[in-house]
């Protein structure tokens, strides 16, 4: 299996309509590409092109930034890891959510692009909406890119790309 994950350039899938064709789709695609040890997932895509759906499948129980049924947190439960305590316990999350278009609205991009380094510093899975916006900021890649349109694209990038904006 792991040997699979390795060798993975590209996987290309039609993009199904409706959310509960694309919860199935999430849950199938996380359990052939995901590894335990993908720290950063970048989703890419154009706003209604299904990203949270394709998340929601692929990480059940996650709590969305841009959720349109819940209460939106503030502030944004990633910020505390920014804190002088370091914001750790035993009751934080594990995997993290962020939409960086909706973010950047509240919080300037530098501040989420530190949030995310501190995030993967200590442990902690990211899964960012829209990576290609932060991107460079960063300075590196995602573990896995998703690409999020007509089409489903699922990418382990190496230091040959592909790049966010490729995708």
């Amino acid at each position: 299996m792991q040997e699979r994950q390795q060798s993975h350039i590209l996987s290309s899938y039609f993009a199904p309509r409706g959310h509960n064709r694309m919860y199935a789709l999430g849950m199938q695609l996380s359990q052939l590409y995901l590894s335990p040890f993908d720290k950063l997932i970048g989703v890419i895509g154009e706003a209604g092109s299904g990203k949270s759906a394709l998340i929601r499948g692929m990480f059940p129980g996650v709590e969305l930034t841009n959720d349109d049924d819940g209460v939106y947190v503030r502030p944004l439960p990633i910020l505390d890891l920014l804190d002088g305590d370091g914001g750790f316990s035993f009751f934080s999350p594990h995997t993290y959510h962020l939409d960086i278009r909706f973010e950047n609205g509240f919080t300037q991009m530098s501040v989420l692009a530190d949030a995310i380094r501190e995030a993967l510093a200590k442990g902690k899975r990211v899964i960012v909406e829209h990576f290609d916006l932060v991107y460079p900021l960063l300075g590196f890649n995602a573990n896995i890119l998703i690409g999020a349109g007509e089409q489903i694209l699922i990418s382990r990038p190496t230091i040959f790309g592909p790049e966010p904006e490729e995708i």
